[in-house]
Formats: C-alpha cells, structure tokens, sequence
C-alpha cells in the first residue's frame, strides 16, 4: 500500500489492480479500482510508488507509469544485470528520479522520472553496487535526496548521492 495526499493506494494481487481509498474522519472509503486502460500492466505488480503518477514495479522487473489510470509515457532503461530480482521502487513528488531496490545484486538502480535534455524519462542515472554487503533488504532517502539508505540486516548504510556529501 501507499500513502499520498488524503489518498491510500492498495494493489490487490486477486483482482488484478490498484484500488483507491479517500481519507475520511474515521478512516478510509471507497475502494474504487484506479487501473482503467485495458493495455495497462496489471498482473504481478511487486511494488508500487506515487508522486502524482503511480509507478509500478512488476515481477518481469519492467516499470510502468501510470497516469489518471493509463499507461503514459516511461521508456526504461536496460541495465546489466538485468533487474532479475527488483522487489521495491521508491520515489515521491519530491524526488527527481526513481529507486528500485534489487537485493539478489546488492545494488540500487537509478532511473529518471522527467526526460533529460538528450533523453526521456526512464534513463538510467546509475547502478549503486553493495559488493561488500550481506543483503540489502530496504532503502529510504533523505528529503533533500542527497543521501540513500539501505537496510543490511540490523545495519543502516548511509551512501551519499551527491558530490561534497560526506558519509554519517
């Protein structure tokens, strides 16, 4: 599930969607299947994350974006290894790219959300490797997207993202 805005996004694996609840006094209501375009992936999604589009991640490790319940407009890159593995795709309306985490490589790989002036959305920015790690299971960011932290057993890894930043 995920929160956003008065919004909670749930995607139900036995039907096959994301489903939208409206935030209210004593909870949440409603319910309503947000998915709507028949083209759309919707079998299979792992992971899902919202910054007004809703990007899902899918067990054939392809990303999707998803606007107003259509498929728009994300091209994703190809990276070696291939995401054979991805469990968690990270990012919000203040983040300028998407996170997915793939814990078989012990890495993070680094996508685009808006097209770059010699791309479009979807390229890849960079593959984070966690050679020494046991297994990287989580990862969270700073609000100023300058660090990225991934979760290695009881540990917190704190990886700086920027150039000046120095490691906690």
């Amino acid at each position: 599930f995920f929160l956003f805005g008065n919004r909670l996004y749930v995607y139900d694996e036995k039907q096959e969607n994301i489903f939208s609840y409206s935030k209210t006094l004593r909870g949440f209501t409603g319910g309503s299947a947000w998915i709507t375009d028949a083209n759309a992936q919707k079998k299979d999604i792992v992971s899902i994350a919202i910054d007004g589009s809703i990007y899902t991640l899918g067990k054939n490790w392809k990303i999707q974006r998803l606007f107003r319940g259509a498929v728009a407009d994300f091209t994703q890159a190809t990276v070696d290894p291939s995401l054979s593995s991805a469990t968690r795709i990270l990012t919000d309306d203040t983040m300028q790219n998407i996170y997915v985490l793939d814990g078989a490589h012990k890495r993070v790989v680094i996508f685009t959300k808006k097209g770059l002036p010699t791309g479009q959305a979807g390229a890849l920015v960079r593959q984070l490797f966690f050679e020494n790690a046991v297994s990287i299971t989580d990862i969270a960011l700073s609000p100023d997207e300058t660090h990225l932290y991934a979760l290695e057993g009881a540990n917190v890894l704190d990886v700086a993202l920027t150039e000046g930043t120095e490691n906690k």
